[in-house]
């Protein structure tokens, strides 16, 4: 194994040239794995970014795993190409599923300016119970 390519990469080629998606030409491997390796580190950096907001916060580290999927779902929405109007609507249902889930919305909102740049959604924990 490579030095400073990451395990998942790794295996993801592993994956790859085992057939797990079908037959494969090397060139297509060689592309669908530095695509892979480039998303998982942009993916690797915002999750550390998000752990830096979490400690600054001073949230326990039980919790950490919980934030980390948050800040996993926003970059996966972060990925796709939407109008602005759906990106806002999307980040609104992803963090009020995660605000009821017990997450703090200070915490959520701060990964959410700090990691991805986004404003917080106007109507993300403005329910009326």
């Amino acid at each position: 194994m490579n030095d400073g390519i990451p395990k998942a990469v790794v295996n993801y080629e592993t994956k790859l040239r085992l057939g797990a998606c079908g037959p494969l030409t090397e060139s297509q491997i060689q592309r669908t794995v530095a695509n892979y390796g480039a998303v998982y580190g942009l993916l690797e950096n915002a999750v550390a970014q998000g752990r830096e907001v979490l400690c600054a916060a001073g949230v326990s580290p039980v919790w950490f795993a919980y934030y980390h999927s948050f800040t996993r779902e926003i970059f996966k929405l972060t990925r796709q190409e939407l109008s602005q109007g759906a990106m806002a609507a999307a980040y609104a249902r992803i963090a009020e599923k995660w605000r009821l889930r017990g997450l703090d919305e200070p915490v959520l909102k701060q990964i959410g300016i700090v990691v991805f740049n986004l404003p917080w959604p106007a109507t993300a924990g403005n329910t009326k119970a």
